[in-house]
C-alpha cells in the first residue's frame, strides 16, 4: 500500500462522522465504511453510515477472517471489512477511516508507514450535548460516557489532535486535510 490512510479516533460526539463526510464532500477522501451489528438508526443509509449486519453475520465475518479489524462496543460488533480497505485504499491516494484506538492500533500494523493518526475531542460537556442530540435512549448516552474520558486522554498516541469543540466542522476538515497533504508527517496538536 503507497497510499494514506487517514485513522479518525475519539470519543462519542467529537464530531468523527461530520468531519469525514466533509473530507469526503470538499476533497474527495472516500470513508471506509465499517461493518456493524447495532440496529439502523433512523435516517441511517445502508452501505453509507455503516454496513448494517445481523450480529451472527458479524461473527461470522470475524470468524473467517474478512475482518480487519473489530472491536466490540455496548454489545455491538464494529469492524473494517478487509473488502472494504482495500477498495478504497488501493484506488484512493488518500482515504478515511473512523475507528477506536484498538482498531487504530490494528490498521497500523498493518500499514506502519502509511497511516496519519487524527484524534478528535472536545469539553466533555460539549461531548455529552452532542450525544443528547441524537435522541438515543438514556441506557445508551450513559454507556458513551462511560468511556469518554478514556478516550480523550488517548490523544497522545496522535499524529494531530484536534478540539472540535472550538472550531466549526468545516474548519475540522480543512484542518485534517491541510495535515494528511503536507509532508514530512510531523506531530501536530489545533486548538
Amino acid at each position: 500500500m503507497k497510499n494514506t490512510l487517514l485513522i479518525l479516533y475519539g470519543p462519542s460526539g467529537s464530531g468523527k462522522t461530520s468531519a469525514t463526510r466533509l473530507l469526503a464532500a470538499k476533497y474527495g477522501i472516500p470513508e471506509i465504511i465499517s461493518i456493524t451489528s447495532r440496529p439502523q438508526r433512523k435516517g441511517e443509509v445502508n452501505g453509507k453510515d455503516y454496513f448494517f449486519v445481523s450480529y451472527d453475520r458479524a461473527a461470522e465475518m470475524l470468524g473467517a477472517g474478512e475482518l480487519i479489524e473489530h472491536t466490540i462496543y455496548d454489545g455491538h460488533i464494529y469492524g473494517i471489512w478487509e473488502k472494504e480497505l482495500d477498495n478504497k485504499v488501493l484506488s484512493n491516494k488518500v482515504s478515511c477511516v473512523v475507528t477506536d484506538l484498538t482498531g487504530a492500533r490494528q490498521l497500523m500494523e498493518l500499514y506502519p508507514d502509511n497511516t496519519k493518526l487524527i484524534h478528535l475531542g472536545a469539553k466533555i460537556d460539549i461531548l455529552y450535548n452532542r450525544i443528547l442530540e441524537r435522541k438515543q435512549s438514556l441506557e445508551s448516552v450513559e454507556n458513551r460516557m462511560k468511556t469518554v474520558e478514556k478516550e480523550l486522554s488517548q490523544w497522545v498516541y496522535a499524529d494531530l489532535v484536534v478540539n472540535t469543540g472550538s472550531m466549526p466542522v468545516e474548519k475540522v476538515a480543512d484542518t485534517i486535510y491541510e495535515f494528511a497533504t503536507k509532508e514530512p508527517l510531523v506531530p501536530d496538536i489545533v486548538a
